[in-house]
């Protein structure tokens, strides 16, 4: 990445691609209690900024499949997404249409094993929730916000989750910008 930016000869691509690479080698200075200050990104305030600054004036918008695909918001854990995807719905004007999985067993002997509520609740990574609810579809990106109100949790997570987009259009939420940087330096060393 750092090449192809050099390439360009963009300044400012070239110092965000810098600190990137500071972020994924473990470089930032980390305070006693393992928290990073990111030297990059503009600071979200909360969720409902986040969501602005990624998705402005969305009920307007939603129907533009370019627009929505240049966008997305990420985070740590499903619940955060659940929760992000929810309120950007409300956003939408008109009726939510839900899909539902099957939420029953093929041999009704084994019906007393597999409560409905238990199956409902599974959320198998990979896999939609028991209960889906689309209004438009969409998913390269101009435009992304990281919500760190939780850290992450894994090797990478934050680079990862900073590289998809450049510098002057990538949203962080994090309280006070500071956040956890999971880096395993014995992986760095070849």
């Amino acid at each position: 990445m750092l090449e192809r930016v050099q390439l360009s000869g963009d300044e400012e691509a070239g110092c965000f691609s810098q600190q990137l690479l500071e972020v994924g080698n473990g470089r930032l200075t980390t305070t006693a209690d393992g928290q990073v200050k990111l030297p990059f990104g503009k600071a979200a305030t909360d969720i409902t900024q986040l969501m602005t600054k990624v998705f402005p004036n969305l009920h307007l918008r939603y129907q533009d499949q370019d627009w929505l695909s240049e966008r997305v918001i990420l985070a740590a854990k499903n619940l955060a997404v659940d929760d992000i995807n929810a309120k950007l719905l409300e956003q939408l004007p008109g009726d939510p249409t839900s899909y539902k999985s099957i939420d029953t067993v093929p041999d009704p002997d084994e019906v007393v094993h597999y409560l409905t509520e238990f199956l409902n609740s599974l959320a198998p990574s990979g896999l939609p929730p028991h209960n889906l609810v689309l209004k438009a579809q969409g998913q390269s990106l101009k435009v992304v916000g990281v919500n760190l109100s939780q850290p992450v949790f894994s090797y990478g997570q934050l680079y990862v989750g900073c590289s998809r987009v450049g510098n002057p259009n990538l949203y962080i939420l994090s309280e006070n910008g500071n956040t956890k940087n999971v880096v395993y330096q014995e992986a760095l060393q070849s």
